[in-house]
């Protein structure tokens, strides 16, 4: 096992599958301070993975803003889907300073 678990950080967990000895590895992170601004626009964002996977089960991300425009939607979609496996990227749409963005990354080694 190993692993680092700061802002933007990985788990590394070994397992058995079909008597293969494999490693899952779970990683996370997120953006945010989206160019300092206080008015809603659409940003594609990319980051690399701390761990390049050989499989990925899926990426995910998601967004939260605790003081989001009034009338303004924010969202967020995965634009790298569930088969990259050393990167993902979004668009935030929407998105303010005050915007953040998490991902999180499922796979195999």
């Amino acid at each position: 096992m190993g692993g680092g678990l700061a802002g933007i950080g990985h788990i590394k967990l070994p397992i058995i599958v079909g008597g293969v000895k494999r490693t899952v590895v779970i990683q996370w992170g997120d953006f945010s301070d989206f160019a300092h601004s206080s008015t809603p626009a659409i940003y594609e964002i990319e980051a690399v993975l701390p761990v390049t996977l050989s499989t990925v089960f899926r990426n995910f991300v998601t967004f939260y803003d605790d003081s989001a425009k009034s009338g303004v939607v924010p969202s967020v979609e995965l634009r790298t889907g569930s088969a990259t496996t050393s990167r993902i990227a979004c668009r935030a749409i929407n998105a303010i300073n005050s915007t953040r963005i998490n991902y999180l990354s499922i796979g195999l080694l």
